[in-house]
């Protein structure tokens, strides 16, 4: 299977607290996913749970990531995810500020 790319354009301000982002479908026989979210002014931690779907309404936790406050991006890596759809529950912890820009999702 090729390398499929699909950008989230956010835009999500920390300060209007915890969120779902856009959730996106995983194309048909990717089993292997790399997302990497960019953001900016961070005053704090914020944690993001990659989570997964088969019938696009019922989301279940994969695993957590931590945006540090003192970088602007963070790469992750899932291998052997099995499902239809994926998103991104954001929990903004004791964050007050800043902005997630975009997140970015390869499939193969």
């Amino acid at each position: 299977m090729p390398l499929a790319r699909t950008k989230i354009s956010c835009n999500r301000d920390i300060a209007d607290g915890n969120a779902f982002l856009d959730y996106v479908q995983v194309p048909d026989g990717a089993l292997n996913i790399t997302a990497q979210l960019s953001y900016t002014g961070l005053d704090e931690n914020v944690t993001v749970t990659l989570q997964q779907s088969l019938d696009g309404a019922n989301f279940d936790n994969v695993v957590d990531m931590v945006l540090d406050k003192d970088d602007t991006s963070a790469t992750l890596n899932v291998m052997n995810v099995l499902s239809t759809w994926i998103r991104f529950k954001l929990t903004v912890n004791d964050a007050t500020t800043g902005i997630i820009k975009d997140c970015f999702f390869s499939f193969v």
